[in-house]
């Protein structure tokens, strides 16, 4: 019962990310499709094989408002409570379809360098559909459970030995190894890279051996950012979701204490001088007590 339920969820969002795509199309909105969709969209799992729980997107801040008018066309609408997330109801007993809206990655300081790389498109029927490349979905998956969620569940590391394992079937896995260690490099990427994948060699050393996972061992003072990296490989914990994307990128301490109006108005439901004053009380409230 439970492989029917993640069956039919699945397909039920990925039919939207295909309707919303559609729209896109006629819009000339390039899409990038990130996490789970991008998987089904590649052929890395079958749609009974992984849950999916929203469909993540990035798009170019250009196609913000046009991107806007087609989820209200759709019966979408902003999700209480949170900078980018949207939502329609289908039914009672459903859940609702949850459209995740990125215009930015966390472990890319310039989100340029993204839609300038080699983009791969997966649906001839629409040439504006993007996935990322190997490496980059590679990247993003490691990235974002550290520096979203503070933590390295066992759900990303199955992604991560489902990823290596396809591209050790279609690709010379030692080839695809060094270029997205390049890239690990290039985007200062190795302290939050280096112990999840020692977790993967742990307990598949055919997909990712010890010399292998060298290639992302940090060097200089990104050891020191590594040791709480490593930490969160242990569990979950509240103050890390705050401090590792901190660490990652300094400047994400000012975007927490002081974010954009809109974020302010989508979180608080209104952009004025009080909950921009009350911003920081409330972020160390959510710290320390895991909500406000």
């Amino acid at each position: 019962m439970m492989k029917k339920n993640i069956l039919a969820r699945n397909i039920i969002l990925m039919d939207y990310l295909d309707i919303i795509a559609s729209s896109c199309q006629r819009k000339k909105i390039d899409v990038i499709v990130l996490k789970g969709g991008a998987f089904f969209l590649s052929k890395i799992f079958k749609l009974d094989e992984r849950e999916m729980t929203d469909v993540d997107i990035l798009l170019k801040k250009k196609d913000e408002e046009p991107f806007k008018e087609i989820l209200k066309s759709k019966q979408f609408k902003e999700m209480p409570g949170s900078s980018q997330a949207y939502f329609k109801v289908i039914g009672k007993n459903a859940p609702p379809i949850i459209m995740d809206v990125h215009f930015k990655l966390r472990h890319i300081k310039e989100i340029e360098t993204i839609w300038a790389s080699k983009l791969i498109s997966p649906l001839a029927r629409n040439p504006n559909l993007f996935i990322l490349s190997d490496e980059d979905v590679f990247l993003h998956l490691i990235a974002h459970a550290l520096l979203h969620h503070g933590c390295f569940p066992d759900k990303t590391k199955r992604d991560l030995i489902a990823f290596l394992s396809r591209i050790k079937g279609n690709k010379n896995l030692e080839s695809f190894l060094k270029a997205a260690a390049e890239k690990s490099r290039d985007y200062g990427l190795n302290p939050v890279a280096y112990y999840p994948l020692k977790e993967i060699f742990k307990s598949r050393p055919d997909l990712l051996s010890a010399e292998k996972n060298l290639l992302f061992k940090p060097a200089g003072m990104e050891k020191i950012a590594a040791v709480f990296f490593k930490r969160a490989i242990a569990g979950h914990y509240r103050f890390l979701e705050y401090l590792l994307p901190v660490l990652y990128r300094p400047s994400m301490a000012l975007e927490y204490v002081f974010p954009t109006g809109e974020f302010i108005k989508r979180r608080y439901g209104e952009d004025n001088l009080l909950n921009g004053f009350l911003r920081p009380f409330r972020l160390l409230k959510n710290i320390i007590y895991g909500h406000g």
